[in-house]
């Protein structure tokens, strides 16, 4: 017997997941999440930049 273990293209995957509803849900959540994560460590850059965001309540978000 052989051991041979057949490759996949990520391409493939995404095809094979996205053509069921289950698949397309999963996809779409880790797609969300990914963009979540890039998404928070753009807004961690900025505050390392110019220091934390102003919440809309607070003075410093009042101040003109």
């Amino acid at each position: 017997m052989s051991n041979q273990q057949a490759t996949v293209s990520p391409e493939r995957i995404v095809a094979i997941l996205q053509r069921t509803e289950l698949g397309a849900a999963m996809w779409r959540a880790a797609t969300y999440e990914a963009i979540s994560e890039v998404q928070a460590e753009r807004i961690s850059e900025l505050e390392r930049q110019h220091g934390p965001a102003a919440d809309e309540g607070s003075p410093a978000a009042t101040d003109v």
